[in-house]
C-alpha cells in the first residue's frame, strides 16, 4: 500500500457527503459501555428513528499530510481545517487519503492475520492492527472547541491472489465526554481509479458513524467521483 501511494500522481476529486442524523427512541443510556453494548445486542436501529438529511459538494486533495477541501467549483483551497468552512453537523476529514497514508507511512503498526474471510463472494485476507494514543494523530473535536487525541483500532480486508486492499475499517477508542461522542466508525472501500490514461487504487466511497453519548447517532455517506491530476508548471527567463 504505501509504495503503491507514492506512485500516486497529485489529483483532486469531487467529494459528495449525505449526512443522515438519527434521532434516539427512549431513554438516554448511563454511559458509553451501556449505549455500545445495547447497539450490539439489539442492532443499531432498535433505538433510532431518522431525523434531518443534507448534502455537501466538496473539492478534495492531499497536500503534503493532510487533506485540502473547497466548496466544488470554487477558484482555490482553504488552509483552514474542514470546521472552518463546514461550520455545522457532523464531518471528517481523512477518508480520500490521509487516514490510510497515517496508518502505513509513519508508525508502520503491526498487522495481526485473523484468517480468510469473504465480501461479495469474493475471498478476502482479514487484518487487524491497533495504534494508541501515544502514537496516533487522530483528532477528535471538543465542544470547547480544541482537540483531543484518540487512539484507535482498525481491519484490513486483502484480495487472497493479488494482495490488493478492498476495505478499510477504523474504530476510535472510548471518547471522553468533552467531545459529546462515544465512538467514530469508519469504512472506506477501495477500487481502481483512472488518472492520466493508468489505473490506481483510490478510495470510492466511505462512511463514517458519529455515536453521541446521548444515544443520536449521524452517519455520513462519502463518494468520490470526476477524480483528475492536477499539474503546476512555471518558467524562468
Amino acid at each position: 500500500v504505501a509504495a503503491h501511494a507514492h506512485s500516486i500522481p497529485n489529483h483532486t476529486c469531487v467529494e459528495t457527503v449525505q449526512r443522515d442524523r438519527f434521532q434516539r427512541v427512549g431513554s438516554a443510556p448511563k454511559s458509553c459501555d451501556a449505549l455500545l453494548a445495547r447497539r450490539k445486542q439489539s442492532g443499531v436501529g432498535a433505538f433510532l428513528k431518522a431525523g434531518i438529511m443534507d448534502r455537501l459538494r466538496l473539492d478534495v486533495a492531499m497536500a503534503d499530510d493532510h487533506e485540502i477541501y473547497s466548496w466544488a467549483g470554487a477558484g482555490r483551497f482553504e488552509e483552514g481545517d474542514i470546521d472552518e468552512l463546514v461550520h455545522e453537523g457532523p464531518i471528517g476529514t481523512g477518508p480520500f487519503a490521509a487516514m490510510l497514508l497515517t496508518i502505513f507511512e509513519p508508525r508502520n503498526p503491526r498487522f495481526f492475520y485473523d484468517g480468510e474471510t469473504t465480501l461479495a463472494g469474493q475471498s478476502l485476507m482479514h487484518f487487524s492492527f491497533t495504534i494508541r494514543r501515544e502514537e496516533s494523530d487522530y483528532r477528535a473535536k471538543t465542544l470547547g472547541g480544541g482537540w483531543y487525541i484518540t487512539g484507535y483500532s482498525g481491519t484490513l480486508l486483502v484480495e487472497s491472489r493479488t494482495a490488493t486492499l478492498v476495505r478499510l475499517m477504523i474504530r476510535t477508542d472510548e471518547l471522553p465526554p468533552e467531545t459529546a461522542a462515544c465512538e467514530v466508525d469508519t469504512t472506506l472501500d477501495y477500487a481502481t481509479v483512472q488518472l492520466g490514461g493508468l489505473g490506481y487504487l483510490l478510495p470510492k466511497a466511505a462512511r463514517q458513524r458519529f455515536i453521541s453519548t446521548d444515544g443520536s447517532e449521524a452517519e455520513n455517506a462519502i463518494a468520490f467521483a470526476a477524480c483528475r491530476e492536477y499539474r503546476a508548471e512555471s518558467a524562468v527567463s
